[in-house]
């Protein structure tokens, strides 16, 4: 035993022997001062949180530095996925999951878009319409192109 749980130990003794009275253990001593320091800590830190303005500066910095990473990380995900960096500016950047999801969002509508553009390039359309031609040979067309008949 520590002379710490000597002294409470000798103090439950004597408060024993007083009628009426609740002796603790040194456990429920232990569990009481820590709930009460918990308390304390977490309204401490609610009102350093609400009234520092250096706590809010270094908050905004933690999120711009957690931004910049995010990009240099989604940067690199889309070069991966042959997108444009351009789409950089397109992405949630709340938190690497969210980035990652809108990655994955633009990565399936670009996909898409180019499989529609695909399909209407190779279906093609109905033949283009050229005007009448009064020319019966091709000399002609030559000719009149160089503006010699």
């Amino acid at each position: 035993m520590n002379e710490n749980d000597v002294n409470i130990t000798e103090q439950q003794n004597a408060e024993s022997t007083q009628e009426g009275e609740k002796t603790f253990t040194q456990d429920e001593v232990n569990r009481i001062v820590e709930k009460r320091l918990n308390r304390e800590r977490s309204r401490l830190n609610g009102l350093l949180k609400e009234d520092d303005p250096r706590e809010a500066a270094l908050a905004d910095r933690e999120r711009a530095v957690a931004i910049k990473e995010l990009q240099a990380d989604a940067r690199e995900a889309l070069a991966a996925k042959g997108i444009p960096a351009e789409a950089l500016e397109l992405l949630n950047y709340t938190d690497k999951e969210s980035c990652d999801k809108s990655i994955e969002a633009i990565k399936k509508l670009m996909d898409a878009v180019t499989r529609k553009t695909a399909e209407t390039f190779l279906k093609g359309g109905p033949p283009l319409k050229l005007g009448p031609s009064t020319l019966d040979e091709p000399a002609d067309e030559i000719k009149r192109a160089f503006g010699l008949h």
